[in-house]
């Protein structure tokens, strides 16, 4: 998974990104961490396994949580890019 990067521009504009890159980066070794320890969880049939420890599970919902967030986390920075490219069209069409 490659997490974006934002640029100084982009911190300068909306510096509450920088915290949100370091909290992507910690979900994503998170993520990594629990896969490493529980490979199985990446199996689709897991979810239906009755023999499943109750620290496969919570690993599981952490793992459905961090999706989440990083799910988030992507439509946050989507909308702000919208925002500032809304913003730079308008400054491009009082230029003239």
């Amino acid at each position: 998974m490659s997490l974006p990067s934002s640029s100084p521009d982009a911190l300068a504009r909306d510096p509450e990104l920088a915290s949100l890159e370091i909290l992507a980066c910690a979900a994503d070794t998170a993520r990594r961490a629990l896969f490493a320890e529980y490979p199985e969880l990446a199996c689709e049939l897991f979810v239906e396994d009755p023999d499943a420890s109750a620290r496969q599970c919570l690993a599981l919902a952490v793992l459905c949580h961090l999706d989440s967030l990083a799910d988030s986390i992507a439509v946050y920075r989507a909308h702000l890019d919208n925002v500032a490219s809304a913003s730079l069209r308008r400054i491009r069409d009082n230029d003239f």
